[in-house]
């Protein structure tokens, strides 16, 4: 089972259908995935201190999450410009 799959099946789908019924309850759904991201980023931040630390294990996840934060951050600046471009 890939991840993707694994948060659907545990936060719940959240891609609206256009159905009153249905995006209701996807609405609740996405305000899990919200706790969710919200989470996991504050765990990469408080990783990502651990950057330039002289220990090489620390520095090496410090590292890897500062990468991930670095490109999470560039992709959802990307694609927000083209959600507002967009309309």
């Amino acid at each position: 089972m890939e991840i993707d799959e694994i948060l659907n099946k545990l936060l719940g789908d959240i891609m609206p259908v256009a159905s009153e019924h249905i995006d209701n309850e996807r609405y609740e759904n996405i305000i899990n995935w919200e706790e969710a991201f919200e989470s996991i980023m504050w765990e990469l931040i408080e990783c990502a201190k651990w950057k330039n630390d002289n220990r090489y294990s620390a520095n090496r996840i410090g590292e890897k999450a500062y990468e991930i934060l670095k490109r999470a951050t560039d992709t959802i600046q990307d694609e927000l410009r083209i959600i507002e471009e967009n309309g």
